[in-house]
């Protein structure tokens, strides 16, 4: 399931969120205060989840991030943050903790 890497950041393959995407959202709010990388290469969840993630996300300030190869068909909004790699993804992340810690 959700993989807890260092510095308050949350790794989730889209296998696994994908029927279970309930009980996740109520994690995800009850568990406020963590950047989240969704790993969207394999398959592609629904838009209107992922929205409601997104929206979380932004409203509590933290990071969410979508690992999506370059490849795949998308129309996410413009704001969204869309990587290949997890490695982007977390370099993406370290960037924004940064600012975070510095008050930007």
């Amino acid at each position: 399931m959700i993989q807890w890497e260092e510095n308050n950041l949350a790794y989730l393959a889209s296998e696994d969120f994908i029927g279970n995407n309930e009980v996740l959202f109520s994690f995800f709010k009850e568990k406020e205060g963590f950047d989240l990388i969704l790993d969207c290469n394999t398959i592609l969840p629904n838009t209107s989840d992922l929205m409601e993630i997104f929206n979380h996300q932004q409203k509590v300030g933290y990071c969410f991030v979508l690992i999506l190869s370059p490849e795949q068909p998308h129309n996410f909004p413009s704001e969204w943050i869309i990587v290949p790699t997890k490695t982007e993804a977390l370099d993406f992340i370290s960037f924004e903790q940064m600012q975070r810690d510095l008050g930007f």
